[in-house]
């Protein structure tokens, strides 16, 4: 999750009441709002792998149930609209002293802003074809695209269960 949750940061999670209770939630009743109120499109949020429940991962929330998401050429498309995406610095990689990484902040429609390490235009990651967000689930991304296993990637991870969901985080430290 560079540049955002650096290797060795410490996070801050707001765990939700479902998860710490190991509660079954019925399945008429799952639903974003109802689960999770107040978690929106941008947030950082911990959850169980899709195909691996033991293992708990961090990535950035980019599409709610219904939202359609796509990758143009590295550009981040969220029902329709091309995300804001503004150069702004570079981030040194800390094993490579010499290396740096391009960073670029985007702004959601909702006004959420972060920064991530951008997709290089005509890699083979930086395209997605236009996908709709199913019931019950969400799509999201890792903040350094071109080294991120996530959503883009049906057979390894895909999209998230809602009822995985564990936590948003709330305070991340270098």
């Amino acid at each position: 999750m560079i540049p955002q949750l650096p290797n060795g940061g410490t996070a801050i999670f707001e765990c939700f009441d479902h998860a710490m209770l190991g509660s079954t939630v019925p399945f008429n009743a799952i639903s974003i709002e109802t689960l999770h109120p107040g978690i929106a499109a941008g947030d950082l949020v911990a959850f169980r792998m899709p195909h691996s429940p033991a293992d708990t991962w961090v990535k950035r929330l980019i599409g709610l149930p219904g939202d359609s998401v796509e990758l143009v050429d590295g550009k981040l498309v969220i029902n329709g609209a091309v995300v804001a995406a503004v150069p702004v610095d570079d981030y040194p990689l800390l094993h490579e002293k010499a290396a740096r990484l391009p960073l670029v902040r985007e702004t959601l429609a909702n006004g959420r802003s972060y920064s991530i390490v951008p997709d290089q235009p005509g890699s083979a990651i930086a395209n997605l074809d236009l996908t709709v967000v199913p019931a019950r689930s969400l799509f999201v991304l890792g903040d350094n695209l071109p080294n991120s296993i996530d959503s883009r990637s049906e057979s390894m991870f895909g999209f998230v269960p809602i009822v995985n969901l564990i936590a948003r985080v709330t305070t991340m430290e270098a």
